[in-house]
């Protein structure tokens, strides 16, 4: 029995609405965010990652915006709204007290809460593995820093820098053969930049000397579109909630997740084997 054109254009016509139908009719992944995760990831860029999401997993992805100042309460109800029977709803750790509400008022929803290490039985969290996360920053600062004179600096102006997170750092250092010293400053403003090496930064240190420094790599965590980062910005580490989606929707009770290294190859002249850098988790 031949099937004609005309059955095989149907036939192909019907599965293509099925499975239109199957992406629509599929619980949806809620994530909330708000203004201030906006500015700093950039609307295009979420609005991109969004649809790829939505594509991949098959199932549609909704940002839920919401006004920092909303009550937990409020926050709640907006959420339900969005739909009633997700598959997965997604909150910042900014806002545990609305994700609290939200699973005492959904219980057979999953929640995970990102940024956070608190322990619940209804809640998900997952945090950002920062030891494994220094010890690939290590490496690339080494491989930044070979044209650099001997000794390099390393600049982490803000919170706390444990012994534990400098062990990563310098474990990724050496982790190639590098045989320089590493030095952790904590002090930006005591230090010749120009006898410097890589540096890292939060976010917020990085205006106050780019001005007078432009020739300085920098590896940088921030959730910050690497397309509005300095010219001397290298690589970007981004432990967004976009970026990490795949590990978070796999999030079981509590959870640790790395970073995406974003390499800035139009800023760096040099040739860097960054296909090297090594992605195990560091065992201390």
């Amino acid at each position: 029995m031949r099937i004609s054109k005309n059955s095989i254009k149907l036939l192909a016509i019907i599965f293509s609405i099925i499975l239109c139908l199957s992406f629509f009719f599929r619980a949806p992944v809620l994530v909330v965010s708000d203004e201030s995760f906006e500015l700093l990831y950039g609307k295009r860029r979420q609005v991109k990652k969004q649809l790829l999401s939505s594509l991949k997993h098959w199932r549609l992805f909704k940002v839920i915006p919401i006004a920092e100042e909303t009550t937990p309460e409020l926050m709640v109800d907006v959420v339900a709204a969005a739909h009633r029977n997700p598959y997965c709803t997604i909150f910042p750790s900014r806002y545990m007290d609305a994700a609290h509400k939200y699973t005492e008022k959904f219980p057979h929803t999953k929640v995970v809460v990102t940024g956070s290490t608190e322990r619940n039985e209804q809640l998900n969290t997952v945090k950002t593995d920062d030891l494994n996360d220094l010890y690939r920053a290590g490496q690339y600062i080494a491989f930044l820093s070979r044209e650099r004179p001997t000794q390099t600096i390393l600049v982490f102006p803000s919170g706390t820098f444990s012994d534990e997170q400098r062990l990563a750092l310098q474990a990724g250092w050496k982790a190639h053969g590098e045989e320089r010293f590493l030095v952790v400053v904590r002090d930006p403003s005591a230090i010749d930049y120009q006898a410097g090496g890589a540096i890292i930064l939060g976010t917020g240190a990085v205006s106050s000397f780019l001005e007078q420094n432009k020739d300085i790599p920098i590896v940088l965590f921030s959730w910050l579109d690497p397309a509005l980062t300095s010219q001397s910005v290298k690589v970007v580490f981004d432990d967004s909630v976009w970026t990490c989606i795949d590990n978070i929707l796999k999030a079981t009770e509590v959870g640790e997740i790395s970073s995406q290294p974003i390499v800035l190859k139009n800023r760096i002249t040099q040739k860097i084997p960054f296909g090297h850098i090594k992605k195990s988790t560091l065992m201390l």
